[in-house]
């Protein structure tokens, strides 16, 4: 029991969830003595890290069929590890400081409450900020028994964090996705759009591994010259390129979003948005009562729809959504470019070949749009040695109406350095370009060489 020397009850404030204040409870007694004398209490918080590690180096081991003699640790300089060596998969609900390196992270037993749901969003972003990009929640709940609507909108949001699955206790009525027809629906859709976005997934993971920003990004961590997006926890950004604004209540068919910049008037601090699904840029409403545009907006969000858009200024590489992730990465890429209102934008691309622990053949990829006169130019140059066969397809520019020049008359590919020009086939649909049938430009891989597409 709770008493002065209980160290089950230790003498200060602990938010483990537990309603009992024990930290004994679901947990490795205090008391208890590791192999060298230590005690558990003096260390409690290290246990899932280290869990994490021997867990990751043991790993290492088996999926790289090393002998015993030759177990790589993970704390190894880069050139002394294996080049067979397959990176580990691990999730874990019990995380420290640094546990990033070795280990995803998963919320724990949450509740199929709306509430919920929304602190799931706090919860990414913050495990973002301490080093665990790689991380998810229980969609439609744990604990409790969920219900068609709050399912329909968990499993949307959940389909952009990065560890996604739908689990509940053995006690709680089954809520698979196919439970219910609309949530299935809801589900198919939002996974169609993970799948597409994995190019983009993948390249923002491998820039928290090397920088440490995180992959989920609160709004004030994008914009933080504004303190007034600080504790703004209801929607998020993907990188810097993609804005999420999920619908959050029960009942309702639009949602309220913050698009920091939109209603600026001064183009260098001007944002633009434009909407993932249709295409169409994102308008400022009328002003409000006190004769002022805001940067707060009303959106649709019926049941089945989550609103996410693409940020002026960036560059999304996508690929086709198939069923498994190695069928979608055979598949050709797309880009799609959204212009801001200076008609600029850019992006990246990083692969590799998705399991080596440390990959000798990488590709970087960058793109940015480059003005001349009338003419407008996306420039594609790679770097690295990593071979990638699949294709480009199609090359999709938003806002070419109002930021790119208008209808062109002509748009040309051309691999850089060479004097060769082919004609392109495009369409000028709703003042955005699409560039199609890019394949036969790109028989040898999309990035295999530096290329360039213009329009004027």
């Amino acid at each position: 029991m709770a008493g002065k020397g209980n160290i089950n009850y230790p003498p200060y404030a602990i938010n483990n969830n537990q309603p009992s204040h024990d930290i004994a409870e679901h947990g490795l007694s205090p008391n208890a003595t590791h192999l060298d004398g230590t005690l558990e209490y003096d260390i409690h918080n290290l246990y899932g890290y280290t869990e994490s590690k021997v867990t990751y180096d043991s790993l290492l081991e088996i999926i790289s069929h090393s002998s015993p003699n030759s177990i790589t640790s993970s704390t190894s300089s880069t050139s002394s590890k294996s080049k067979n060596q397959k990176r580990p998969f691990i999730i874990s609900r019990s995380t420290h400081t640094g546990s990033g390196k070795y280990t995803g992270n998963w919320g724990g037993d949450n509740e199929s409450t709306w509430k919920y749901m929304v602190f799931s969003i706090s919860q990414a972003l913050q495990f973002g900020q301490f080093g665990i990009p790689f991380f998810g929640v229980d969609a439609c709940g744990f604990g409790g028994n969920s219900n068609e609507e709050l399912c329909n909108r968990w499993m949307q949001l959940a389909s952009f964090f990065p560890f996604y699955r739908n689990h509940n206790a053995l006690d709680a009525e089954p809520q698979e996705p196919y439970r219910w027809f609309s949530v299935a629906r809801a589900t198919k859709r939002a996974m169609d759009v993970r799948y597409s976005l994995l190019p983009y997934y993948y390249t923002l993971l491998n820039e928290a591994h090397e920088t440490g920003v995180p992959l989920l990004r609160a709004t004030n961590w994008v914009f933080s010259n504004d303190d007034d997006f600080i504790g703004l926890d209801e929607q998020f950004f993907v990188g810097d390129g993609l804005i999420v604004v999920p619908g959050l209540q029960a009942g309702i068919d639009k949602v309220g979003g913050v698009f920091p910049g939109i209603s600026n008037t001064d183009n260098e601090h001007r944002e633009v948005y434009y909407d993932w699904y249709s295409h169409e840029l994102l308008t400022v409403p009328n002003e409000d009562n006190n004769g002022s545009k805001s940067d707060h907006i009303t959106i649709d969000a019926p049941i089945g729809h989550i609103p996410l858009f693409v940020r002026g200024g960036h560059i999304i590489p996508c690929q086709k959504p198939r069923m498994t992730v190695a069928e979608s990465r055979q598949t050709d890429f797309d880009l799609l470019i959204a212009l801001n209102v200076n008609g600029a934008a850019k992006g990246e691309l990083y692969l590799d070949d998705g399991e080596t622990l440390d990959p000798e053949e990488t590709l970087t990829v960058e793109f940015i749009i480059d003005t001349n006169g009338n003419t407008k130019t996306f420039i594609s140059k790679s770097k690295g040695k990593f071979y990638v066969g699949e294709r480009l397809s199609k090359v999709t520019i938003l806002g070419v109406d109002q930021f790119g020049g208008g209808e062109p008359t002509r748009v040309i590919f051309k691999e850089r350095g060479s004097d060769s020009e082919n004609l392109c086939l495009f369409e000028y649909v709703n003042g955005n370009l699409v560039i199609s049938n890019l394949q036969g430009f790109t028989d040898g891989g999309a990035f295999t060489e530096d290329f360039e597409i213009s329009w004027s």
